[in-house]
């Protein structure tokens, strides 16, 4: 067997390579890019999420004051028409 006593390294291997790393890096580039959108979407869910149940409390609170309220006011009326029989 012989011995590899040279190797030939050609121009259009030394760009290969260098457009092998650009590529890779290229690659590389777009994945981050990628991933950053998608953290930055589920950041985005996450909180139309926490605001959406935030009303939705509120909205379920004032709900309850109100019906509080209308009673209130029924139990009012009631006694108003009741007093107003009598007289």
């Amino acid at each position: 067997m012989a011995a590899v006593a040279a190797v030939d390294i050609t121009k259009a291997m030394l760009q290969y390579i260098r457009g092998s790393s650009a590529r890779y890096k290229d690659a590389l580039q777009r994945k981050r890019k990628v991933a950053a959108e998608e953290t930055e979407r589920a950041a985005q869910k996450k909180r139309a999420k926490k605001d959406i149940d935030s009303l939705k409390a509120r909205y379920v609170k004032l709900a309850q004051e109100t019906a509080v309220e209308c009673h209130k006011i029924d139990c009012e009326i009631a006694e108003l028409e009741k007093q107003h029989k009598n007289t």
